[in-house]
């Protein structure tokens, strides 16, 4: 726990990219996916993440959701910035 409170959630460094695509390209051949789950008190993934199932609507947001352009030009359809 020497590490609590380090970490920088507000960087985009904090993101596992690849995980991200790889999860949205699944979404997008209508698969299923398990995404990770994080716990705040260890600072760690949980060991079981969340099943998410595939719907034809998927709404991807967060302060990062447009930086990446592999995701905005193969994942998204509409993005739309508040």
């Amino acid at each position: 726990m020497q590490n609590l409170g380090a970490v920088n959630f507000d960087h985009p460094d904090i993101f596992d990219w690849e995980l991200l695509k790889q999860t949205l390209q699944k979404l997008k051949n209508g698969e299923n996916v398990i995404i990770p789950d994080y716990d705040y008190k260890t600072c760690k993934r949980r060991e079981l993440g969340i099943e998410l199932k595939w719907s034809p609507l998927v709404l991807f947001e967060g302060i990062f959701a447009l930086l990446d352009k592999e995701i905005n030009t193969q994942f998204l359809d509409f993005k739309i910035y508040v």
